[in-house]
């Protein structure tokens, strides 16, 4: 349960500092963490930032959409 911490730790004023290129993909379905919450936010912070919303995919993107994920991270690393 060391995992916890790092729930309760805020990063806000770390993400900022992030300075590589960073993708970000995300589900606009997720009601376990929406996208409002979390990675909108997130991506505001971070300047070298590809935001990467997809449409329909709920919390288990990477499985429900993985034909997009991989083409996403394809591109993001070529």
């Amino acid at each position: 349960m060391a995992c916890v911490d790092c729930w309760i730790e805020d990063f806000r004023t770390d993400i900022p500092k992030n300075n590589v290129p960073t993708l970000i993909l995300h589900g606009d379905a997720d009601r376990i963490l929406p996208p409002d919450a979390t990675s909108r936010r997130q991506a505001k912070m971070i300047k070298t930032v590809k935001f990467v919303e997809l449409p329909g995919g709920p919390h288990g993107v990477l499985w429900t959409h993985a034909d997009r994920v991989n083409a996403e991270l394809v591109s993001f690393l070529a």
